[in-house]
């Protein structure tokens, strides 16, 4: 059987967590169909013939490779030889095709092949799922298996999530054709299947988004996972509770009839473009996936969020949608909208609330749980009209639309001034601040420091909203410094904080040099040496003598002292000295060795 797939390469726009938009270059899945995030899923069951058209309306030549399928590389190189694309390319505004045979069953994905470092992240991605023949027919041995009679694969229910994660900056940056690193890839959205969390526990729909990550599965239902990483990073999917076994790795299955190599894991690791299939019956409740790297949990900074899914488990599901919400008001505050609603559903699991502007459409704010009847977008600007609706969900469908709410923002006002900053020490070259939020509206901090020698504040660092430390580095030691901080955004920056002053504590003092050692009448001997620090506490005088094997300190003495004379020692006996410089922070290397007998 042949499966024709065609897909339109396009740009497009994503909605990101608290409604903000992202450009991306996504694929269609029709001529006039809005590219999404990810791709459109190609099904193929072993024996068919795969036929893909790709489409490219970019500006710029576009491929797909296939992972894992029996198809001939084509890479192609530049008139300097590098390697540009690693497959043939759809130059813009025409088409190409790729074709393979499904022979044999997987989870696999498929990508841009044409300046991946780009194309990949910008949305040039998708899930490719191959099943075996005869999974679909009850009475044949492969029904509901993902690798065939015998692989242990058999399951229950079925779903595939897709690790990605997403860079604004990256995307501005790619899109307006300016220069881009990969070097400085710095995600803030980490998703599965095309959204962060919470959004991602919504219902799938026709937006760019379309993919839901959330899971439902009966009580006792045998749930298998197909899980991919088509993200540029390295991803570790864990469990909130119990463990799954893992029956394949990257489409190959590990149990055959020779040998049962499958097992458990609480977490798995998927590299950049591995897959794994994940087979167990997961308790009944709400069991959370996420990614167990605390920076993958955030949006944007905001926790929580990020890389992390329901899986939800019940003995029932509801069978009809839950009624819509109504009373929709929204009234303006410093830097928010406060939104409150009455829930009329009894069934529902969540709510989707969007928000646009005058000539904007309808956009996700945000994902809600259970009973939510307000919420505070922060996302907002000064100035500007907003319409808001919501709408509640659960697995049977979403409800309709409560009422729309207006609500004009009054005009941005520069943020609060932080107050009680703190500064302390905490090396030889780090202060850390500590400081107190006074302002909701703030785009970030601004740290500015002076010191004795140049009095003038100085910029140092620039820090999120919502911070209220930060550990200035690449100081002096036994120095003083003294710091402010102002808060700000697009209106302004706030009034300065009080000023406050730490300083760094003092390094081990440099050794001191030139020790010389000479015998004085009365049994003694005359020490003098250079002085080569200025941060020292004092000096260690240590000696070798005929009764001591080593070293041993004999005296110390004051900071200003560069000579010691050392008496009552044995006539006609050798003694070593060597001369070390201390302070709080330690004590320095040792001087020169010099030697003498007493006068």
């Amino acid at each position: 059987m042949l499966v024709s797939i065609e897909l339109w390469a396009r740009p497009g726009t994503v909605t990101l967590p608290g409604g903000t938009p992202s450009v991306i270059w996504g694929l269609a899945a029709g001529s006039t169909a809005e590219p999404q995030l990810p791709g459109p899923v190609i099904e193929a069951t072993v024996g068919d013939d795969v036929e893909v058209t790709l489409h490219n309306t970019l500006d710029e030549p576009v491929s797909l490779t296939f992972p894992g399928q029996q198809i001939n590389p084509e890479p192609v190189l530049d008139a300097a030889g590098r390697l540009v694309s690693l497959a043939r390319p759809a130059p813009p505004g025409r088409s190409t095709v790729y074709a393979f045979p499904a022979s044999r069953p997987g989870t696999f994905h498929y990508e841009g092949g044409t300046s991946p470092e780009l194309q990949v992240q910008m949305g040039l991605y998708g899930a490719l799922v191959v099943r075996p023949a005869g999974y679909d027919n009850p009475a044949d041995p492969n029904y509901h298996t993902a690798y065939g009679a015998g692989s242990g694969s058999s399951y229950d229910v079925e779903t595939v999530l897709l690790l990605s994660e997403l860079d604004p900056a990256a995307h501005e940056a790619i899109a307006g054709g300016g220069a881009y690193n990969p070097l400085s890839y710095s995600p803030q959205y980490w998703l599965i299947n095309g959204r962060s969390f919470p959004d991602c526990t919504g219902p799938a729909d026709t937006s760019t988004q379309p993919f839901s990550a959330r899971v439902p599965v009966l009580t006792g239902q045998r749930l298998l996972l197909r899980v991919i990483n088509a993200g540029l990073l390295t991803h570790l999917l864990a469990f909130q509770q119990g463990t799954a076994r893992v029956v394949a790795e990257d489409g190959h299955p590990k149990h055959s009839a020779a040998l049962d190599a499958t097992y458990e894991k609480c977490a798995l690791t998927l590299g950049a473009g591995q897959t794994a299939d994940l087979l167990f019956i997961p308790p009944e409740g709400e069991l959370y996936l996420y990614d167990r790297e605390v920076l993958h949990l955030a949006n944007a900074d905001e926790h929580p969020g990020g890389m992390m899914t329901l899986v939800d488990v019940r003995n029932a599901f509801p069978t009809t949608a839950p009624s819509a919400p109504s009373d929709l008001t929204a009234a303006p505050a410093p830097g928010q909208v406060e939104l409150t609603w009455v829930n009329n559903a009894v069934n529902e699991d969540g709510f989707i609330l969007e928000r646009r502007t005058e000539t904007g459409p309808f956009l996700r704010v945000v994902t809600l749980f259970t009973g939510a009847t307000a919420y505070s977008d922060r996302h907002v600007e000064g100035s500007t009209t907003y319409i808001y609706r919501v709408l509640a969900f659960n697995s049977a469908g979403k409800s309709a639309y409560s009422n729309e709410a207006i609500v004009t923002t009054p005009a941005a006002q520069p943020p609060a001034a932080p107050s009680n900053l703190t500064a302390a020490a905490v090396s030889t070259s780090e202060i850390r601040l500590i400081w107190q939020d006074n302002s909701t509206t703030e785009d970030g901090f601004r740290i500015e420091l002076k010191t004795a020698a140049d009095p003038d504040f100085i910029e140092t660092g620039v820090v999120p909203a919502d911070t209220t430390y930060h550990t200035d580095t690449g100081l002096n030691p036994n120095t003083t410094y003294t710091y402010r901080v102002c808060a700000y955004n697009a209106s302004g920056a706030s009034g300065y904080s009080n000023e406050a002053s730490a300083t760094t504590l003092s390094a081990i003092p440099a050794a001191p040099s030139n020790l010389t050692a000479n015998g004085l009448p009365g049994n003694r001997i005359r020490l003098t040496w250079q002085d080569n620090s200025t941060n020292k506490d004092g000096f260690i005088i240590e000696r070798l003598g005929m009764l001591s094997p080593t070293f041993i300190a004999i005296s110390r003495v004051s900071p200003n002292v560069t000579e010691y004379i050392d008496a009552g020692l044995f006539p006609w006996s050798t003694y070593l000295y060597r001369i070390r410089a201390y302070n709080a922070q330690g004590v320095s290397p040792p001087s020169n060795i010099a030697r003498a007998l007493p006068g």
